[in-house]
């Protein structure tokens, strides 16, 4: 928690006294810091499972111990700050193995004035088995009137990334999502 006195940019704090928070590999084997995993979370104060389902979350170590398996990544850096990057459900994997954080893209492409509302998702084409990233976009449009922006000119403008560049290397497709009589129905322009 950002307890008083103990802030950081974008981190969401240390563990609060009486919790052990730790970043384990999928192997469930605690991570140097500075290395994204999945945040772990043990202490008297955590829950002993899910409702109807208690092992479901929580993973006992070989000394006994409660652990919370989150289900959020993240890291911990040297001084024991903690950084959420995104949910492990919905990191994409690439087919050369990187992993896409699509959180960190949404968060990018928020702050572009024409993008209203975006959703990053991974895209397999089933023909090929390539995974792409795609951003399907629900434009401000307030703001591409005022701005005379067509489409075309909205996905120009979301590429234009000049202190995230690389968030968006791996982009490849920006589709825009029309929302008509109630009904949201999409399609991706290329």
């Amino acid at each position: 928690a950002n307890i008083k006195g103990s802030y950081k940019e974008n981190s969401i704090g240390k563990p609060l006294d009486g919790m052990t928070v730790e970043i384990w590999d999928e192997k469930k084997k605690k991570l140097p810091p500075n290395t994204i995993g999945e945040i772990v979370i043990s202490g008297t104060t955590v829950m002993a499972g899910y409702f109807d389902s208690e092992d479901s979350g929580v993973y006992t170590d070989k000394k006994g111990r409660r652990w919370v398996l989150s289900g959020d990544l993240g890291y911990m850096d040297s001084e024991g700050y903690i950084y959420i990057t995104g949910r492990k459900k919905s990191v994409i994997v690439l087919n050369n193995g990187k992993n896409v954080f699509p959180e960190e893209i949404e968060e990018y492409l928020e702050n572009v004035s024409v993008i209203e509302e975006v959703v990053v998702v991974g895209d397999e084409n089933k023909e090929t088995g390539v995974v792409s990233v795609v951003a399907l976009v629900y434009p401000n449009h307030d703001e591409c009137e005022k701005l005379g922006l067509l489409e075309d000119e909205i996905k120009r403008a979301a590429c234009r990334c000049e202190e995230r560049a690389y968030l968006l290397h791996t982009l490849l497709h920006i589709g825009f999502l029309t929302v008509e009589y109630n009904s949201a129905e999409s399609h991706v322009l290329d």
